[in-house]
């Protein structure tokens, strides 16, 4: 299923492309951040040496940029974006995620703004349209 890209987004993709170099495989752009998926081995390259790229793109955008790398697999997918994520249940059109609890507040984001994003690119890439989190 081909994603469609609004205009801002298109916009974001060149301008990531252009300061680190790395083709972005998809984009969201919030009111408050903007994620970049990139293939796998991209996000090094991405990040740039110090974290030079990344400080620029959060200069560019003047919010935070978070980066997180491709998988094909939705569990793949989970453990690149939901850090300490285990025990992760694959439904028909469900993910229920195990997450410590430590880590809980950091994976949903102020506001929800983090598990927003994870849930839009699980429902985009794989046609997942529910992210349960467990303890």
């Amino acid at each position: 299923m081909p994603i469609k890209f609004q205009t801002d987004s298109l916009r974001a993709i060149a301008a990531f492309q252009n300061v680190t170099g790395v083709d972005a495989k998809d984009c969201l752009v919030t009111d408050s951040s903007v994620f970049f998926l990139v293939d796998p081995g991209g996000l090094g390259r991405a990040i740039g040496r110090n974290g030079s790229s990344i400080k620029e793109l959060r200069r560019v955008f003047g919010k935070p940029v978070k980066i997180f790398e491709y998988s094909d697999t939705p569990e793949g997918l989970i453990k690149n974006m939901i850090p300490g994520a285990n025990n992760i249940e694959i439904g028909e059109d469900d993910v229920k995620v195990s997450i410590p609890v430590e880590n809980r507040s950091e994976v949903i984001g102020r506001g929800g703004k983090n598990i927003k994003a994870i849930k839009e690119f699980l429902s985009r890439h794989f046609n997942i349209k529910r992210l349960i989190l467990k303890r």
